[in-house]
């Protein structure tokens, strides 16, 4: 390379050996180094002619806009995880239709075992005909059958009413278990359908419909929940009295400020029904471990039963 300032050849370096002078090299701007202005830190970027200078360092990047398919997930999730959790909850409690018959409570087991025979030996012992020779003789003699005197277990209360129970119109009640216990108090346990019992309260007891509605609605959550009563009750010429110490729907407990205190108003209605279907109930109390009951009743309330003799013979199931 020669120098453009003496003319000097086979020059390599940036300065010429001879004079002293900066070459300019190919590609490269030929404009002689400034010093920098005054004030200025003394940099090596500063005595590099222009266009040489270091690149300015980096700046922030720019945020990455969010995905939209995230936010679509985070919302579901926000919005599916508090119900997923509500419906678990209300069908471990027993209100949640179909989730209650997986996770939810089932009617709680008093231990009372429920049999045909028992239900023929609760017959036997409230003078209702089973075979063709005592309908015969309840045709003759009708007040033969009319009275009843009878003791009962749970065994034999809870398996009559299991066998019966399709005979009462819009009966409200399934699996029903009844125990008397020594202390005098009695418990129930079963199924408790809903969409039964307020045309049940109304057509069989006299309650208005209304207020029979405003009722079950304080309690109704789903069509069946499991239901557990206990308390005592007894009966004087058809005057009901009762006392309820506890009452559970499903997995929770009705509050006692809801009906304790407010028994006798049930009580007058199964008075009122009583006397209204032609039953004359002169005793009804709880013993040890039994129920004990005297009185008179229309040959109408026998129906049910009969139906059940009727049906078993056909099925050749009579004993």
């Amino acid at each position: 390379m020669k120098c453009q300032t003496c003319g000097a050849d086979e020059q390599s370096d940036v300065f010429c050996t001879m004079c002293g002078a900066r070459l300019a090299h190919p590609g490269t701007d030929s404009q002689p180094l400034s010093p920098p202005p005054p004030g200025t830190a003394s940099t090596p970027d500063a005595y590099l002619a222009p266009g040489l200078a270091s690149p300015p360092p980096p700046g922030p990047h720019p945020p990455t806009p969010k995905s939209r398919k995230g936010c679509l997930w985070g919302c579901l999730t926000a919005i599916l995880v508090p119900t997923l959790f509500a419906v678990g909850v209300f069908g471990w409690l027993g209100f949640m239709p179909g989730v209650s018959r997986v996770i939810g409570p089932k009617p709680r087991d008093l231990g009372v075992e429920m049999t045909v025979p028992a239900a023929y030996e609760c017959a036997d012992v409230f003078s209702v005909p089973d075979t063709r020779s005592d309908i015969l003789q309840m045709l003759e003699d009708p007040s033969d059958f009319e009275s009843f005197d009878a003791e009962l277990t749970s065994e034999q209360a809870s398996s009559l009413l299991l066998l019966g129970q399709d005979g009462i119109p819009n009966w409200p009640l399934d699996f029903v278990q009844l125990r008397f216990n020594e202390d005098g108090t009695a418990e129930a346990s079963g199924v408790l359908d809903f969409e039964q019992l307020t045309p049940f309260l109304a057509a069989n007891l006299g309650i208005p419909e209304g207020s029979a509605a405003e009722a079950v609605s304080r309690v109704m959550l789903t069509s069946n929940a499991p239901f557990y009563v206990k308390g005592t009750a007894g009966v004087q010429n058809n005057a009901v009295s009762m006392s309820l110490s506890d009452i559970q729907i499903g997995r929770l407990t009705v509050p006692a400020g809801w009906y304790q205190g407010r028994e006798q108003v049930g009580a007058d209605y199964i008075s009122s029904a009583l006397d209204r279907e032609g039953f004359a109930v002169e005793n009804m109390a709880l013993g040890a471990a039994t129920v004990s009951a005297t009185g008179t009743r229309p040959l109408s309330s026998l129906r049910p039963w009969l139906d059940i003799i009727r049906d078993d013979r056909v099925e050749g199931a009579t004993p």
